[in-house]
């Protein structure tokens, strides 16, 4: 389980502070799926980053199975538990070969070669990259990057993962590629008998949170929604109010009830006469 409890982050510039995270509180269960939605500039990428120990906390606490985030002895474990996937698979790519880096971590580990070879096979074959073994990663394309980051840090069985929006430079096939093989791997070891992962999904696409446990709303630092997507989304209104959209099917359910209540009206003025 991790904890996060009255998170609070603040970069300095000079002498000024900004504060970016204004008093979290979060728990992540074991095998939970969370979402995590928020303007631009409401701390995402910072609150995702204080989960493992890329950045620690100004003031309040991160426990990640109750080893503090603070205690420098164990950062290490912590980063081996939770695991990470950027934005731009480029930022975490560091070796030549693609067989290399799914080995790179498990190295570092100090697996056994005869172990390290069995995962790396498995990573290639469940990220579809065999084909990709011996090539370097700079010649991938930005989806086959993107699943090559992740099998890196899958390869190292990591009980909490963390995306950060690792759909966003993607094109449409490439997005819909990407999730079906996260999702496959996701419930794979959701209902195994070893422990269930965890996962925290960043994103700015809505429709990608629908399958999820719960999602997250951060504006301003601060979580100011927490609920089932279901439920979330259908705070149209509210949502809109700080910049966020909602999955088409709401939106539209929305204004329909609105119409329905006679709390909206339509004038057909606004329309286009069909030719």
């Amino acid at each position: 389980m991790i904890r996060i409890s009255n998170l609070i982050f603040e970069y300095t510039d000079g002498e000024e502070k900004n504060r970016v995270l204004n008093g979290i509180d979060l728990t992540i269960r074991e095998g939970e799926s969370i979402g995590l939605m928020g303007p631009n500039g409401s701390g995402k990428t910072t609150l995702a980053r204080c989960l493992n120990g890329l950045l620690l906390p100004t003031e309040g606490e991160v426990f990640v199975d109750d080893m503090n985030t603070n205690e420098a002895a164990r950062i290490s474990e912590i980063r081996r538990l939770v695991g990470m996937v950027f934005q731009n698979p480029e930022n975490q790519i560091v070796s030549t070969t693609v067989e290399r880096e799914i080995a790179f971590g498990l190295e570092n580990l100090g697996v056994d070669y005869e172990q390290m070879h069995e995962i790396v096979d498995k990573m290639l074959e469940q990220f579809d990259l065999q084909k990709y073994r011996n090539h370097p990663p700079h010649l991938l394309s930005g989806g086959e990057m993107q699943r090559l980051a992740l099998a890196s840090v899958m390869a190292m069985s990591p009980r909490y993962l963390i995306f950060d929006e690792p759909t966003s430079l993607l094109d449409l096939a490439s997005r819909k590629s990407l999730l079906s093989i996260i999702s496959e791997f996701y419930e794979e070891k959701r209902t195994g008998d070893k422990s269930k992962i965890s996962t925290l999904f960043i994103t700015q696409y809505p429709e990608e949170t629908l399958t999820f446990d719960r999602l997250l709303v951060l504006n301003q630092g601060q979580i100011v929604l927490d609920d089932k997507p279901a439920v979330i989304f259908q705070k149209v209104e509210e949502l809109k109010d700080i910049g966020l959209e909602v999955p088409a099917e709401f939106e539209v359910n929305h204004y329909l009830k609105k119409l329905s209540d006679g709390k909206l009206s339509l004038n057909t003025s606004d329309f286009l006469p069909i030719p």
